[in-house]
């Protein structure tokens, strides 16, 4: 097999070739010169058009070794405040390209000695944005891209993770496919593939270690908290999802709780590191700290964090809301963002069309590991359901508190005429460790038609018109109806001052900047640049006749790349790193002959756009020919081999 190298220098073999070809203009005597010229320009051009310091260049000390510096802003990018938040992103990312081979090297548009990114401590999203610039610089398949630019290669660069930084939790963080419907969240997930999954606690380790250096203690202390009230549940096999697996072992819901309840309160560990020197426990420290109870606690807090998709930072003192009902000798307060980018920009666009307006959602502690982990969902009909549904199918919100905190009971009371769970003893000496915990969101619920109204209770038919916005814990008896009534939402003074918070919130991030695109100032005079080559004469041979294996491979890769468009034979690519094997998409059959119409008339009853091909070349090709088969669609009784 073929790695990236051998496809670049096979490609810059047929580009650098000087034969039969013809040449609109002469080509510069001094290529090395032309090459350190253009990167100059297109570091100015990128400074205009990005901010000043958004690139610049330096060479190693002895050696011809280029290193190209980016500065990422998360701010231009197309990410939310929002998820700019929640992944981290709170500074600028530096981004090192190295090209061994000095400015020529840079030229030939491929990075051969290495990307690295440099993100804040707490940024989880960092070694995912560094995956995505290694293939967009090493991949034949963002070739063009790369070079669609006109401001050149660090432009196309930038504007490249700055379109991707927005879409980062839509895809798989190691494999880059997009996820499977429910998989995505706000924060960064792994899909099913198994290669993925055998990667999941490496992934595991990375996020884990960034949001451990991020997040305060109590926000740790609740997941472990709630995941515990969940695997104690009579209802564990339908809450506790996904399922847990410590190491590659799946673990049934009654050992995960044995393990859970050896925890110890987050608050201490920090403790200690601070004791230590230290300004919080890093994940060296955490796991420490957990292999001291049980070998396999650190795993069980990797998967929690893992598996939970939703955005929690605990409120500071000075932003905290509803003092007269939450005050914090009582009630612990959070930030909570559970949607996915896309289903934010749903919601968005909802709120902006219909307005909207605050309302409570209560459910037991025990819930919340799987609501943390698939969002405010309608639970009508389905298993998870544990009241009626006298208003009708969708997601229940009041605009009366103390109405929502009866359905936010213990999970040790009874339920519609059940025995009553077993009491569920204090595990710990942190504030979530008390067994009777009550959780309450703050939704935003935009008014969409549809929505039920019945006195107090809303039922929201359309899951993408509700969106959390705070939590409310409070321990046991903390809170009873009766001391939440007359607090009503739709109350102009609970609106003004929810709205007032979240808008002192936005405003202590930094504001998102546009990035527009400015003219760069007037390039320096240049020498002629290499011009672009034709195909050669009419009727002359093709260059790839005479070679063989890989460079033969690639070459004509290479030609047909050129030659396939819409809609006969489109779509060619490499797959994965290995020149050895194409896929490409075929349609539009020759309608004048029987097969070519007997194809399109198939296509056609299959509502199928295309036929896809995949080829596979032997090393000596063409001493040996290649081998073609149909990927889809699948025919019947034959293999589909050519």
């Amino acid at each position: 097999m073929a790695d990236v190298e051998d496809l670049r220098s096979a490609s810059e073999e047929e580009e650098e070739s000087e034969d039969e070809y013809a040449y609109e203009s002469e080509a510069s005597t001094d290529p090395v010169a032309d090459a350190g010229d253009q990167l100059d320009l297109d570091v100015a051009r990128c400074c205009a058009r990005f901010g000043d310091e958004s690139a610049e260049r330096s060479t190693t000390k002895g050696s011809r070794t280029l290193i190209v510096t980016l500065k990422i802003d998360p701010t231009r990018s197309q990410a939310s405040a929002e998820t700019r938040q929640a992944w981290g992103l709170t500074a600028p990312l530096s981004a090192k390209l190295v090209f061994s081979g000095g400015a020529t090297q840079y030229a030939s548009g491929y990075c051969d000695a290495g990307i690295a990114v440099t993100a804040p401590d707490a940024c989880i999203v960092g070694r995912q944005i560094e995956r995505l610039l290694e293939t967009f610089w090493r991949s034949p398949v963002h070739a063009a891209k790369r070079q669609s630019d006109p401001d050149g290669l660090l432009c196309a660069t930038l504007a490249y993770a700055y379109q991707r930084m927005g879409s980062l939790a839509d895809v798989c963080a190691i494999c880059d496919a997009p996820l499977a419907f429910g998989e995505a969240s706000i924060l960064p997930s792994v899909c099913g593939r198994p290669l993925c999954a055998h990667q999941l606690e490496t992934f595991g380790k990375l996020l884990v270690g960034a949001t451990c250096l991020a997040a305060r203690a109590d926000v740790l202390d609740l997941l472990v908290a709630t995941t515990r009230l969940a695997a104690r549940s009579r209802r564990a096999a339908d809450i506790l999802q996904p399922p847990c697996v410590l190491d590659g072992t799946s673990v049934d819901a009654a050992a995960a709780a044995k393990i859970l309840d050896r925890f110890p309160s987050f608050e201490k560990i920090h403790e200690a590191a601070r004791n230590d020197g230290q300004s919080a426990a890093g994940f060296a420290a955490v796991e420490s700290a957990l292999l001291k109870v049980d070998k396999q606690a650190p795993a069980a807090l990797r998967w929690i964090m893992t598996s939970n998709k939703a955005h929690l930072v605990a409120l500071p003192p000075n932003m905290r809301l509803l003092e007269r009902i939450a005050p914090e000798a009582r009630c612990r307060q959070f930030i909570m963002l559970s949607q996915p980018p896309a289903r934010q920009a749903r919601f968005a666009a909802l709120k902006a069309r219909h307005g909207s307006k605050f309302a409570w959602h209560g459910s037991p502690a025990e819930n919340w590991h799987c609501i943390l982990r698939s969002g405010l969902r309608s639970a009508s009909g389905t298993k998870l359901q544990l009241h009626g549904a006298a208003h009708g199918a969708g997601v229940y919100v009041s605009t009366s508190l103390s109405y929502s905190i009866r359905y936010a009971m213990s999970a040790r009371r009874q339920h519609r005429g059940q025995a009553p769970e077993p009491e569920t003893p204090q595990f710990n000496d942190s504030f979530f460790g008390s067994p009777d915990l009550r959780i309450i969101a703050l939704c935003e619920v935009a008014e969409v038609p549809g929505i039920t109204k019945n006195s107090n209770i809303w039922v929201v038919p359309d899951e993408d018109a509700v969106a959390t916005r705070f939590l409310f814990v409070y321990r046991g008896e903390a809170l009873q109806a009766r001391d939440a009534a007359g607090e009503n939402t739709l109350a102009p003074a609970f609106d003004r001052e929810v709205r007032a918070r979240v808008d002192a919130l936005k405003s202590a991030r930094r504001p998102v900047t546009p990035a527009p695109r400015t003219e760069p100032p007037p390039p320096p005079e240049l020498p002629p640049a290499k011009a672009q080559r034709t195909e050669g004469p009419p009727g002359a041979p093709p260059k790839w006749l005479g070679k063989t294996g890989v460079p033969r491979i690639m070459s004509e890769f290479q030609s047909l790349r050129r030659w396939s468009t819409a809609p006969r034979v489109y779509d060619l690519e490499l797959v994965g790193d290995a020149a050895t094997t194409w896929r490409f998409s075929v349609a539009d059959f020759d309608g004048d002959c029987p097969a070519g119409r007997d194809l399109n008339n198939d296509l056609a009853q299959l509502s199928r756009p295309c036929i896809r091909m995949e080829i596979t070349f032997p090393s000596d090709y063409p001493t040996r020919p290649f081998f073609l088969r149909c990927v889809s669609p699948r025919f019947c009784w034959y293999t589909g081999h050519v």
